[in-house]
């Protein structure tokens, strides 16, 4: 399961100009404490409660330094050796009638925009992908991950929580039921698996899936 922090942005000028209601420090602390209860392993295989944050870029007061500010944080969380389970990267949606949409006919508001999909880029390399790794290392077994749906060759499954890790295994298997499966490769955002045990106990019935009209 995941805590969802807001964050928005480890900047501090962002976040003094946004209003926002968390420090970097604090969020930073946040997280430390969430793993030194959170981060021990369960039955299914995954750390049992972990935090998950959030990155908006297109806030006021972004510079060329705002992703920097984001790296500084997010290497610091990984280096000291913390996990952070999901980072969601967006760029802020600016509606009509809001403070942020009459700001954002001034320049210095687009002025980055195109630096977006580096820094996006930047944050899945460095901290996604190795904290993914840290998570879930080859070789982990997650158990009861439900086999979900096809993509050509590879079945695409994942266990019931909150924002579940997609597991690509290799071949076609039996949908509608669970697997234990040993972690064989990761990618940016989803991992990669073999069937280490078929749970045939263990199988939802469709009509439990797609419930009866009453």
């Amino acid at each position: 399961n995941i805590a969802a922090f807001g964050v928005e942005s480890f900047d501090p000028e962002v976040v003094r100009q946004n209003n926002l209601n968390t420090a970097p420090q604090i969020a930073y602390e946040a997280i430390k404490r969430i793993n030194r209860h959170g981060a021990v392993r369960g039955e299914d295989g995954l750390p049992r409660f972990l935090p998950g944050i959030n990155i908006i870029f297109g806030l006021l007061g972004e510079t060329k330094h705002t992703n920097g500010h984001n790296m500084k944080w997010l290497q610091r969380v990984y280096d000291e050796g913390l996990m952070l389970r999901r980072i969601n990267i967006r760029q802020a949606a600016v509606f009509e009638g809001t403070y942020l949409f009459e700001k954002s006919k001034e320049v210095f508001l687009q002025k980055y925009k195109r630096l977006y999909w580096k820094w996006r880029n930047e944050i899945r390399q460095k901290i996604d992908y190795p904290m993914l790794q840290r998570i879930t290392p080859k070789g982990t077994v997650l158990a009861n991950c439900y086999a979900e749906i096809y993509d050509g060759n590879t079945t695409f499954c994942r266990q019931f929580g909150t924002y579940p890790l997609i597991v690509g295994v290799k071949g076609r298997l039996p949908l509608k039921r669970f697997y234990g499966l040993k972690i064989t490769g990761h990618m940016l955002r989803s991992i990669t698996g073999v069937v280490e045990k078929a749970n045939e106990s263990f199988i939802i019935a469709p009509e439990v899936l797609h419930p009866m009209p009453s």
